[in-house]
């Protein structure tokens, strides 16, 4: 609950009741080919981005930017009296009798009501159309009949290519009144493919349109009075060599108490011709609802792949449902600088549990990015040749996961390309990877930090080539226990297991002699050969990545996890969740990175970034810390009792990938939501390592660590073609430790359960004590 909104329809909706929260708060929209953000006044920008049209430009993003600056409204005009509104009060700005904007799972409802009049506007994007699929509604509600003009507005953009010629050289405008239709046409012969083109249609015919900005707007006009919408008529330009909009008038007349509705398309396309098409289809009797229909099948769909009922709601509502949507659309969009090679595998990892068809396709894409020597690309749209040494460790651990999830050991022998030359099997690619880290060492046996690691700011430690990162050295660690699980499990072959095995103690031993600092893990040596992240340096003298990594891998001796846990407990705590370093940098180091000239308390200098905050999770629930590993949790979620939305800015329904930190100004806001890896390690962490489902490749295994003062909790979960709901009690407040189990009725003994494998609901109860 906030004071501008709340959750309802068991959190799967979030319902504003104003239209004035701290910030713009969007929801995402989106299919193969079109992105959509819409925030609760019906703002926001979209993007067509065809995955064949965005491989052919690997220097760019492939994305043409359809609307520009958010720039997407609807105005009303009452006939009886000339005012101006709009259904989510901006641009106007005029004071509605009524408000409400419910987000929900790829889709929104924006409702306004002025002088008896209630208009809503429902969005989402199908399947398969590059198209935003608006349906306006208007009541009214007075006993007299009632005259509305409805304008619909876009801005276009269509841009996102590098541009040579002058921008404005190649734009037109197109009308089509049999399927009243607008086109903005940008023919530039810089395009990278022929998408650069948005239309606006309407499913009823139009009163009148235009194309120009400035014929719209006006000259000296501005968006809260259109100069053509407060004169009541459009003037029907076709623009030309000028900013570019689509606006379409449409006359309603409502009898009293009539309701009537109409269809509005915005998006992208080829050509007229094939905008048309898309129009024509969406426009037929019913279909429309159809898709609605299509879509919130869904997305209950996906939540029903996996549903928790803990007693916080909070946590329920956001792993049951949003936090599934906003993996998906991390997974399937990337982030803003393009798909990262870490990022799209950690989604994956994420998304294996609920959406594993997803999983395979985004493991698969990643993997033709990397080197045939086992190097592996920072990002790709645009290509990222950076070379960042967490790359190959990403990739073992994400395919075991896959493995465990499905069964589909076939998966392995899949030939992918590699990004230079040759191609190579799935678990090739693994093999490739840990052998090229384990091999890439510098002076004291640690992995050669190059480009940086997870720690992308970290990125002057090792740019001589001499650098070398403690916490990549502990992920190859991980990764390679993980290569000899899949060897030892699936692949059979016991060579591999041993070579793993050496290859992971030569690298304990290096992480353990020259990695530790006394009291803490080092985050490494750069090139000058000095320790980053040691008790002798007043700034940055701690990190938390190599601290977390080394409980969660078991890399830590039974002392170091003691001296790790207190060092994280006392010198990376914040009311906002673990810092990324301590103390923060105020003076830029170029041995060290960029990080150390960023502002004290944003990014990964001295930020809680809760991506990396994630990790402390796992890592308290690998030591059976439930309480610990529950309040950094409830520090990283939006919407915290100590850090509220009306505060910190941020979607109570999205993750964000930061809080600005103690050391800031602005300490506790956050600056974006949505984008970010921590949605995926939030999922897991909260559904394998909290209530404790660890899938197996032919079992699996219930380890519950939770807050003493959880009661009773759950998991439901599909597997393997079964469902398996766990009932989790808790009668004597512990963390951890299981008292008994039984399944479906009956006493068994140990924790671990073969697949049953048909197809049936079986109950498991827990007991802790």
């Amino acid at each position: 609950m906030t004071n501008f909104g709340y959750f309802s329809n068991e959190g799967s909706e979030f319902i504003f009741t104003s239209p004035q929260p701290p910030r713009p708060m969007l929801n995402y929209l989106w299919n193969s080919y079109m992105l959509s953000g819409v925030n609760q006044l019906g703002g926001g920008t979209g993007a067509y981005g065809d995955r064949a049209a965005a491989y052919i430009d690997q220097e760019g993003r492939g994305r043409a930017v359809i609307i520009k600056n958010g720039n997407r409204y609807f105005y009303l005009r009452d006939e009886e009296n000339g005012e101006l509104w709009n259904p989510g009060w901006y641009p106007v700005n005029r004071e509605l009798d009524a408000y409400e904007c419910v987000h929900g799972l790829g889709y929104s409802r924006i409702t306004g009501s002025y002088r008896g009049i209630t208009a809503e506007a429902r969005v989402f994007i199908n399947q398969e159309d590059p198209a935003e699929i608006w349906t306006i509604t208007l009541k009214n509600h007075t006993d007299r009949e009632r005259k509305i003009k409805v304008f619909s507005f876009v801005e276009f953009s269509l841009s996102g290519y590098k541009v040579y010629s002058n921008y404005y050289s190649n734009l037109f405008a197109e009308f089509n009144g049999d399927h009243h239709l607008l086109m903005a046409h940008n023919t530039t012969q810089d395009r990278t493919h022929e998408w650069f083109n948005g239309f606006i249609a309407s499913s009823e015919p139009v009163a009148g349109f235009d194309s120009s900005r400035k014929a719209f707007v006006g000259t000296y006009g501005h968006l809260n009075a259109p100069q053509a919408a407060i004169a009541g008529h459009c003037s029907n330009t076709l623009a030309s060599n000028e900013d570019m909009i689509g606006v379409l008038e449409n006359e309603i007349t409502l009898l009293p108490g009539e309701t009537r509705s109409f269809h509005v398309l915005i998006g992208a396309t080829d050509t007229m011709e094939h905008a048309c098409a898309i129009a024509s289809k969406l426009f037929a009797p019913g279909v429309i609802e159809q898709e609605f229909k299509a879509l919130l099948k869904s997305r209950q769909d996906m939540i029903d792949t996996i549903r928790i009922k803990t007693p916080d709601r909070k946590v329920n509502y956001l792993i049951n449902a949003w936090i599934k949507q906003q993996v998906q659309l991390c997974a399937e969009a990337g982030r803003d600088t393009g798909k990262g090679f870490r990022d799209q595998l950690q989604d994956a990892w994420a998304i294996a549990s609920f959406n594993p068809e997803l999983a395979k396709e985004k493991i698969l894409e990643t993997l033709r990015y990397q080197y045939s020597d086992g190097r592996c690309v920072r990002g790709w749209l645009p290509l990222d040749p950076h070379i960042y040494s967490d790359g190959p460790t990403w990739i073992a651990p994400t395919v075991n996961a896959y493995l465990k999830e499905t069964g589909d050991n076939a998966f392995l022998d899949i030939k992918v390309p590699y990004l230079d030359e040759g191609e190579a099997t799935v678990w090739e690619h693994i093999l490739t990877a840990v052998r090229y880290s384990s091999e890439d060492t510098g002076e004291h046996g640690l992995v050669r930090a190059h480009d940086g690691d997870w720690n992308d700011s970290l990125n002057g430690i090792g740019v001589g080539g001499k650098g070398e990162s403690v916490w990549t050295s502990i992920a190859l660690y991980y990764a390679l226990n993980q290569t000899a699980e899949i060897a030892a499990g699936i692949v059979k072959d016991t060579a591999i297991v041993e070579e793993m095995k050496e290859r992971a103690n030569k690298i304990n031993i290096a992480v353990n002699d020259t990695g530790w600092d006394g009291e803490w893990y080092l985050a490494g040596y750069n090139d000058l050969g000095e320790k980053v992240g040691t008790h002798t340096e007043k700034e940055g003298s701690i990190y938390l990545n190599s601290q977390t990594w080394a409980l969660m891998s078991g890399i830590a001796s039974e002392e170091r996890i003691r001296q790790c846990l207190t060092a994280i407990d006392e010198r990376l705590d914040s009311p906002y969740g673990p810092l990324t370093l301590s103390p923060t940098y105020t003076n830029y180091k170029p041995e060290i990175g960029r990080l150390t000239g960023f502002v004290p308390g944003i990014w990964e200098n001295g930020a809680p970034y809760c991506h990396g905050g994630s990790f402390k999770i796992v890592a308290d629930c690998c030591l059976g810390r439930g309480n610990e590993a529950y309040r950094t949790m409830l520090k990283i979620m939006p919407n915290s009792e100590g850090n509220p939305s009306e505060h910190s800015g941020c979607e109570p329904y999205a993750l964000t990938n930061m809080y600005f930190g103690p050391d800031n100004p602005r300490a506790g806001q956050t600056m974006f939501a949505w984008v970010t890896g921590t949605a995926g390690w939030i999922f897991r962490s909260a559904t394998q390592y909290m209530l404790g489902f660890h899938p197996g490749f032919a079992s699996f295994t219930i380890q519950p660590v939770i807050p003493a003062d959880w009661k009773e909790c759950r998991i439901q979960r599909n597997f393997r073609g079964d469902i398996y709901d766990v009932h989790i009690l808790n009668p004597d407040g512990v963390q951890s430790g299981i008292k008994c189990i039984t399944l479906d009725g009956k006493a068994v003994e140990g924790n671990s359960f073969p697949i049953i494998g048909d197809g049936k609901t079986h109950r498991i109860v827990v007991e802790l004590g």
